[in-house]
């Protein structure tokens, strides 16, 4: 019997989902970032990383 593909088990296609949001996430904070640059303010974490 062959391999089930990783999606056709819930937990595969959880992980799927997971990884998918974790693409959107991720690339939504770089487009954030670059708004926030270009108004000539830093993010949130950037303000944090500063603080003493």
């Amino acid at each position: 019997m062959s391999e089930p593909r990783p999606t056709a088990t819930t937990a595969g296609a959880l992980e799927a989902l997971r990884g998918k949001i974790d693409e959107a996430v991720a690339s939504h904070e770089a487009v954030a970032a670059e708004k926030q640059h270009a108004r000539g303010k830093k993010t949130a974490r950037e303000r944090i990383a500063q603080a003493p």
